[in-house]
């Protein structure tokens, strides 16, 4: 099942930056209250038990005396509690279990109980890397939010969270240097800021980045157009100066085709951990997967020029002949 949004960062927070909350108070009216759907002690305490029964914490609730005065009644005294306190983080069991938890996100296997459901979890991470790209363009260490991926009138809530921390716990293609909530408007707003250590996701959002410098003598601006086209700079493909609206890893089908177009490129070419095209998750058949893709590309191809121009060979490749 999906997690909440708040139980993801709280799990993201325990495993990334346990200082952050350890030896920290925790109250319904503190800051914290972003780990927490909570509104009293006794709901704060029901959550924070429910972690420490899972393996992941253990905390002690801190209290101090009060006087207790009823009409008619001897004054009397009593403990009240004022805080929690998270003493100790139990690292492994945390990432263990964030990371199954990730895992089944990337593959899309999480359930619901509401009416609402997120779209699959490739489409969430196309989002985001179109985020980082134009961030990218101005941040050698993006800094994104909610609002950056998923833009500012979303419908429902999106899997924010989930699709930020993949590529570092499942994907390690970058780590996340800071994470948080912005709390200065009327809507918390949630936030990242990475540094990216893939090099394969380094060279594709310096591709996009319309202001990008090539990368060395062998990695040129902008090859020659193949017969109308053309992987441009700003990481998108055009046929005859028009824009065809591949996805991420359609383009990076295509970039494997043009780097050798009217020769056969074997299944090998782009099944490769440099093509990037399927480095993000495991994939129980990767070539029928191959297969689905290039078959969906060829189709907005065809599209775009008006007739065949990808041609396979069975249980060998794909060759591009305009």
């Amino acid at each position: 099942m999906y997690w909440s949004q708040q139980e993801v960062f709280f799990m993201a927070t325990l495993y990334l930056f346990d200082y952050k909350i350890k030896n920290v108070p925790l109250t319904p009216d503190g800051e914290w209250r972003r780990y927490f759907n909570s509104n009293t002690f006794e709901q704060i305490a029901q959550q924070l038990t429910m972690y420490k029964e899972a393996g992941y914490i253990d905390f002690v609730e801190e209290t101090q005396k009060a006087m207790n005065i009823s009409v008619g009644q001897p004054v009397s005294f009593g403990l009240v509690p004022i805080s929690f306190v998270i003493k100790e983080v139990h690292t492994a069991n945390v990432k263990n279990d964030l990371s199954k938890y990730l895992k089944n996100w990337c593959n899309d296997k999480l359930l619901t109980d509401t009416a609402y459901k997120p779209d699959n979890s490739a489409y969430q991470h196309d989002k985001l890397l179109a985020a980082l790209a134009r961030v990218y363009e101005r941040q050698d260490m993006p800094h994104v939010s909610l609002a950056d991926v998923f833009g500012d009138n979303a419908d429902h809530e999106p899997p924010f969270w989930e699709t930020v921390l993949a590529p570092q716990l499942i994907g390690e293609q970058y780590e996340i240097r800071q994470m948080g909530y912005d709390m200065s408007g009327d809507i918390a707003q949630p936030f990242v800021d990475i540094k990216i250590i893939d090099l394969a996701l380094h060279r594709s959002l310096e591709r996009a980045a319309k202001s990008a410098e090539p990368l060395s003598d062998e990695d040129p601006e902008e090859k020659p157009p193949y017969k109308g086209l053309q992987v441009r700079r700003d990481g998108l493909i055009y046929y005859n100066d028009k824009e065809v609206p591949f996805t991420p890893q359609q383009r990076d089908v295509m970039r494997v085709l043009l780097k050798r177009p009217e020769e056969l490129r074997p299944r090998e070419a782009f099944t490769d951990a440099e093509a990037s095209i399927f480095n993000r998750s495991n994939y129980p058949n990767i070539h029928e997967t191959l297969a689905q893709l290039v078959g969906a590309t060829h189709k907005k191809l065809r599209i775009a020029v008006g007739r065949d121009c990808i041609f396979n060979t069975a249980s060998q490749g794909w060759k591009l002949k305009l």
